[in-house]
C-alpha cells in the first residue's frame, strides 16, 4: 500500500514538471448569473500568489504568470465570492458567473427637499427694503430701477443694477437750465 502511494505521488509530480517554469494565461469573462450581463471591475485573484486583475467594462480579464497558484477567486461588490480550481494548462479559459446578493429594488425615486426661501442674508431683499423705506427716491429723479439677481458660484444670491431710468420731464427740465 505504501509503495502504491509512493508511485502515485511520483507520477503526479512528474506530470506536473512540464507545468513548472511555464507561463500560464488565465483569461475569461465575469457575468451576473441571473441576467448574464457582464460585471465590470470585478476582482480576479490567483490564489497562492500576489497576482490578480480587474475586469474591464465588458467583464473580460487576462492574467499571465509563471508562478504556481492553487485556484482562482472572483469577487465583486454586491455579489457572492466564488473560487475555482482549474486544471493547470498553459491557457485557462474561465467563464465565472457570480450570484447577486442583497435586495433588488424595482424602482427608486429620489426627490430633493423643498427649499425654504429665506429673506435672511439675501442682498436683493435688503436692497429693496431700503428702497421702500426711502420714499423720496422718485423726488430725486429715479423712477425705475431694473435689478437683476443672479446665483453666484457660492449659491448665494447677488444683484446687479442694470439701469436707472429717469422720468422724461425731469431730464428735459434739467437740460433747459
Amino acid at each position: 500500500m505504501c509503495f502504491r502511494t509512493y508511485i502515485y505521488v511520483l507520477i503526479m509530480w512528474i506530470s506536473a514538471l512540464p507545468a513548472l517554469g511555464q507561463n500560464v494565461t488565465v483569461r475569461g469573462v465575469v457575468s451576473d448569473s441571473l441576467s448574464h450581463e457582464p460585471i465590470p471591475y470585478a476582482s480576479v485573484l490567483l490564489l497562492g500568489t500576489d497576482r490578480g486583475a480587474l475586469t474591464d467594462e465588458n467583464g473580460r480579464f487576462s492574467i499571465t504568470t509563471g508562478l504556481h497558484f492553487t485556484g482562482i477567486q472572483v469577487a465583486a461588490m454586491g455579489y457572492d465570492t466564488k473560487r475555482y480550481t482549474p486544471r493547470l494548462t498553459s491557457i485557462i479559459n474561465l467563464k465565472a458567473e457570480l450570484h447577486p446578493t442583497g435586495v433588488l429594488l424595482s424602482e427608486v425615486t429620489a426627490k430633493p427637499k423643498k427649499e425654504h426661501y429665506s429673506k435672511k442674508n439675501n442682498p436683493a431683499v435688503e436692497f429693496m427694503e431700503k428702497i421702500r423705506a426711502r420714499q423720496d427716491l422718485t423726488a430725486q429723479g429715479v423712477a425705475n430701477i431694473i435689478i437683476m439677481t443672479n446665483m453666484s458660484e457660492s449659491h448665494l444670491p447677488s444683484m446687479t443694477i442694470i439701469s436707472m431710468i429717469r422720468p422724461r420731464e425731469e431730464s428735459t427740465r434739467n437740460s433747459h437750465s
